[in-house]
């Protein structure tokens, strides 16, 4: 029997949720998710140097407290996906510094402080996704030079600052951008990544055209995702020009597409 426990590395919980969770060492990943939670405190979990992965998606939490999860010395991984998380405290993850994939997609996120990852200094994959997050603060990733994925999808964005993307974010090869409200290809802001990015999705945006300038600079994109563009009807000669490397476009389902100069590329 003792086997078994010591192969035991998932509890899964059924729970509502309360003050000073003691997770036992054997445990590396817990999961709540499912469940009703409505809160969680900065005293909901006990110290922990064994666990690495908590989820608590699909619960019905509706803000995230100044550092709840900051006892949880080597967490890597933190789903809250699917809540109804409105109110995130600029400390909310204040501690994580090895935290290396965050989900906080599929909330009612309106507003993220500047500094709100501010301790994620080893953030490799953030889904911010499926908000009705209407501004990005151009600081918003200064303090994660290790971000590799970034999901921007399905947010109410009209505009992304020039600078959102900072010098450092030297290892960030994929960004989704889809389903926005942008007009124009975001290239000023895309330009910021023209030695990392490798795979770019713009789906579902409300471009009418593609210029020569729109995809300026990112000579190692490989992939670019261009599906259910409803209003875009004409692409420009050389509008893929300096797309040296790539190796994959999708278009798909571009109702309104009038015309595409033979010199696109």
């Amino acid at each position: 029997m003792s086997g078994v426990w010591q192969s035991l590395v998932v509890l899964v919980v059924v729970v509502a949720m309360a003050g000073g969770i003691d997770i036992p060492k054997v445990y590396t990943k817990v999961s709540f998710a499912r469940n009703h939670i409505k809160s969680i405190a900065a005293d909901t979990f006990s110290p922990s140097s064994s666990l690495v992965s908590l989820d608590i998606s699909e619960n019905d939490l509706e803000s995230v407290p100044g550092r709840p999860f900051a006892e949880l010395y080597i967490l890597s991984s933190l789903n809250l996906r699917s809540n109804l998380i409105s109110s995130v405290d600029p400390e909310a993850f204040g501690g994580l510094q090895n935290l290396t994939q965050l989900d906080i997609s599929y909330n009612r996120i309106t507003s993220l402080p500047k500094e709100i990852f501010e301790e994620l200094t080893s953030l490799q994959e953030l889904n911010i996704g499926f908000n009705p997050l209407e501004k990005l603060d151009e600081g918003l990733l200064q303090h994660t030079p290790d971000l590799r994925r970034l999901d921007l999808s399905k947010l109410h964005l009209k505009s992304i600052p020039a600078n959102f993307f900072v010098a450092n974010l030297t290892k960030l090869e994929t960004v989704s951008l889809a389903y926005n409200q942008l007009k124009v290809v975001p290239s000023r802001t895309l330009h910021g990544l023209s030695s990392s990015l490798l795979n770019l999705d713009l789906s579902g945006n409300l471009f009418t055209s593609l210029s020569a300038y729109s995809f300026g600079g990112l000579s190692n994109l490989r992939t670019l995702t261009l599906e259910q563009m409803l209003r875009l009807t004409r692409i420009d000669a050389y509008a893929f020009g300096d797309l040296m490397r790539l190796e994959k476009i999708v278009f798909r389902y571009i109702p309104w597409i009038e015309k595409v100069d033979r010199r696109v590329s």
